[in-house]
């Protein structure tokens, strides 16, 4: 069990890892040098369905590691928030944030993902540390993401701008509903009655003759 307690507490409380398990997002305790001292069942299980992506899944994410060195380091498509992640948690260690909190996109591949960070303060084995929470967000940031590229069709339709700009922003729009796929829009010429590419700017040429 680990020992912690939330900062408005003067006592503090145990937390057993069965707790910690029933918990549906990943979750870590991080120490005040930004060490993973424990994990949940949700966190070990996302680290090996993720072993095929990631070499060192346990050694990047397990106990001892320095979490703050693995944002730090971060490779990928949100690696750009690293260094605000790494702050935002340095921050929340050293008390001069009540909080943390960051969407991102953890995209595998041919899945969407999106993620949720939550970092709280508390105190464990007697010095302050924090809880890291990852919650899965897809389905609203896919829903949302949605009705706004809809919202743009629906724009350049209204502002009468030419059709192939249309029809490009909803094969743009059918490609981040469905990573690593190609969209293309064909259209009948009505004077050969034949299919013409319409749209697709992300298809092969050989695709477009």
């Amino acid at each position: 069990m680990i020992g912690c307690t939330s900062l408005n507490e003067d006592q503090p409380r145990l937390i057993p890892q069965d707790v910690l398990d029933a918990l549906v997002s990943h979750v870590a305790v991080l120490d005040h040098t930004g060490t993973i001292v424990a994990v949940n069942a949700a966190w070990r299980s996302f680290a090996e369905a993720n072993a095929a992506l990631d070499t060192e899944p346990h050694q990047r994410t397990g106990l001892g590691t320095s979490y703050l060195d693995v944002c730090l380091c971060a490779a990928g498509p949100s690696s750009d928030e690293g260094d605000v992640v790494a702050s935002g948690i340095s921050a929340v260690i050293g008390g001069t944030r009540p909080n943390f909190e960051l969407d991102y996109p953890c995209p595998a591949p041919g899945v969407p993902r999106w993620f949720r960070l939550r970092v709280t303060p508390l105190w464990s084995n007697g010095s302050r540390g924090c809880l890291v929470e990852h919650v899965d967000i897809t389905d609203r940031a896919m829903s949302t993401a949605l009705v706004t590229a809809q919202g743009h069709v629906l724009e350049a339709v209204a502002t009468g701008r030419p059709l192939s700009q249309v029809l490009e922003q909803i094969v743009d729009l059918v490609e981040a509903q469905l990573p690593d796929a190609l969209c293309s829009i064909l259209l009948v010429d009505p004077s050969t009655k034949r299919l013409r590419f319409a749209a697709g700017r992300h298809l092969p040429a050989d695709y477009n003759r």
